[in-house]
């Protein structure tokens, strides 16, 4: 009797935002089929919010990044408040 290795699902590439939102798609289609237990489900899926949140701070970063590099001393531009007029 030869045991048949089983066929793991395929992830999508995490790392990107759309990567991973895409993966948490699969996986509540998963636990509502019954695929996996609702527990399971969860602790992945926290697994991939925090990989999220860990993108969009380092995308913040770079954001932040490239706009304080945009100003001539490499600190970021404050802009004067102007009043609106009546």
């Amino acid at each position: 009797m030869t045991d048949k290795p089983t066929k793991l699902p395929r992830v999508a590439r995490l790392h990107t935002i759309g990567g991973i939102t895409s993966e948490l798609g699969k996986l509540y289609r998963r636990v509502h089929r019954g695929d996996i237990p609702g527990e399971e489900g969860l602790r992945r899926a926290r697994i991939l919010g925090i990989m999220r949140d860990g993108l969009l701070a380092a995308e913040m970063e770079q954001r932040i990044a490239a706009l304080e590099g945009k100003a001539p001393n490499g600190h970021a531009t404050v802009l004067p408040f102007r009043r609106p007029v009546a």
